[in-house]
């Protein structure tokens, strides 16, 4: 069997970021966002800015790797501006709507539409009325025309 090229270990391994979206089907993707929507996780501001960096949260597809591969092109990736004083940019990662943790689940699966997944954003963490400038798009449509 030819070898085209090597990966190492740990890139085989999910990453904090990566079993998160496996266990509860959304992830952030901003050390704020990771703050407010993940506070069990106990992390620092420092600490959250370095599992980012670590699980390459700037390009999802590295966070992607880890996931079966059914999972993978139906994983969605919404862009949006948030925040108290200052309305920043964020980004989320979704897997699909009816996402059960079962991998092969992919197979039946609901989009995020818009509206759905501003509430859910909403109620896990950002607050009412605190998401604008929402889309949401396939990781890998979003890699493409990138």
């Amino acid at each position: 069997m030819p070898i085209d090229h090597l990966v190492e270990f740990n890139e085989l391994l999910p990453n904090t970021l990566a079993l998160e979206l496996m266990k509860k089907g959304s992830v952030p993707l901003s050390g704020l966002g990771l703050l407010k929507m993940c506070p069990y996780l106990g992390l620092s501001k420092a600490a959250a800015k370095k599992v980012l960096h670590r699980a390459g949260a700037s390009e999802p597809q590295r966070i992607l790797r880890s996931l079966p591969d059914p999972l993978k092109p139906t994983t969605q990736i919404a862009t949006f501006k948030a925040g108290e004083k200052r309305k920043s940019a964020h980004s989320h990662l979704f897997l699909p709507k009816n996402y059960s943790g079962a991998p092969n689940s992919a197979a039946f699966f609901t989009p995020w539409a818009p509206a759905d997944a501003a509430a859910h954003l909403e109620d896990k963490g950002w607050g009412a009325g605190a998401i604008s400038v929402l889309k949401i798009r396939y990781v890998y449509e979003a890699s493409k025309n990138a």
